[in-house]
């Protein structure tokens, strides 16, 4: 009668043949990587800046690997949607998240999301930094940050500043700058920078954080008073502009960022491949000439270096909320 035993070495070669196998496949899943069109997705409408680096990046991964890189622009939610959309992915490296500070923000805030961005996303590299610039009316008494934290202090009532929406960077940064200093302000809520910055010119409010490039030939021409910029040095786009932590406030600082993230789980080989070809992409001079004319600043990193300025970002931000009692539904 025959056994239906299995001899121990069959059983060590099975196991042994296996796992070759396995390791053998490691590398296989990196070197076909991509292996069909990759989705780059922004949680903004067309035309931002996000947006442009987007595709500026999808430009040269379709050079780099053959395959269409495809942006995609999934609006909606303070950037909610987007984010949720890339949380739900196949972890397989094909779909990219531009993701912005709002993530960080929202995670700060407290906000009810269908993701953990901690959880759900994996970072690959930061890219971009954009600063703020802080500007007032010319038709006001403000012309530097000084008269600014003198002026509220003496009448916390009197300084209205113009805001696109509680949560927004342009309003953290304000609420930051309000911890920083101990002052209060008056929030005017607005639609649109356009129309806060033609109030601002007018005198209808006395200051407005905005992205540089929406106020640097406004600044210029006169027609707004440049403040102080953001980030810990100064724009290129304005360089006689101080910034605030060189105006008093050393630890200060808050820029509007970009960083690229995949969905968790994403194989290491494939996460590695994919850092190492956008941090030459973001090196790129022409690359980063034109995304300095945008006011911002290329800034790759590794995965872990990203990984950590994403949990300072919403340790930060978590800080602001808690200390000016901020709620957002």
């Amino acid at each position: 009668m025959a056994s239906n035993l299995i001899h121990p070495r069959a059983i060590r070669w099975v196991a042994s043949l296996a796992a070759a196998l396995a390791v053998g496949n490691t590398p296989v899943c990196a070197q076909t990587y991509p292996e069909r069109a990759v989705r780059l997705i922004v949680p903004f409408s067309p035309g931002g800046t996000g947006d442009v680096l987007a595709r500026l990046v999808s430009e040269e991964l379709y050079k780099a690997w053959g395959k269409p890189a495809v942006v995609i622009n999934r609006e909606g939610a303070d950037t909610i949607l987007g984010v949720d959309m890339a949380a739900k992915s196949s972890p397989d490296g094909h779909t990219l998240l531009i993701g912005p500070t709002a993530m960080a923000i929202n995670a700060g805030l407290g906000r009810q999301v269908p993701y953990d961005i901690r959880k759900d996303l994996e970072p690959v590299t930061l890219a971009l930094m954009q600063p703020l610039a802080l500007v007032a009316s010319p038709a006001g008494p403000i012309t530097s940050l000084a008269d600014l934290i003198r002026t509220a202090k003496s009448d916390p009532n009197k300084l209205r500043y113009g805001s696109l929406g509680t949560g927004g960077i342009p309003n953290m940064s304000m609420e930051l700058l309000k911890v920083s200093a101990g002052i209060n302000l008056i929030q005017v809520p607005y639609k649109g920078s356009p129309a806060a910055i033609i109030d601002l010119m007018s005198g209808q409010i006395d200051l407005l954080f905005s992205g540089v490039t929406s106020v640097a030939q406004h600044i210029k021409s006169g027609r707004l008073r440049g403040i102080a910029i953001t980030s810990k040095a100064r724009t290129p786009l304005l360089p006689d502009m101080p910034t605030i932590a060189e105006s008093g406030f050393p630890n200060y600082q808050t820029t509007s960022w970009y960083g690229v993230l995949v969905k968790s789980g994403t194989p290491p080989m494939v996460v590695n491949r994919l850092g190492s070809e956008l941090r030459r992409i973001l090196a790129l001079l022409t690359l980063r000439q034109k995304m300095a004319d945008q006011g911002g600043e290329v800034a790759s990193s590794t995965p872990e270096q990203f990984g950590m300025f994403l949990n300072e970002e919403i340790r930060k931000w978590a800080a602001v909320t808690k200390a000016q009692r901020i709620s957002v539904q």
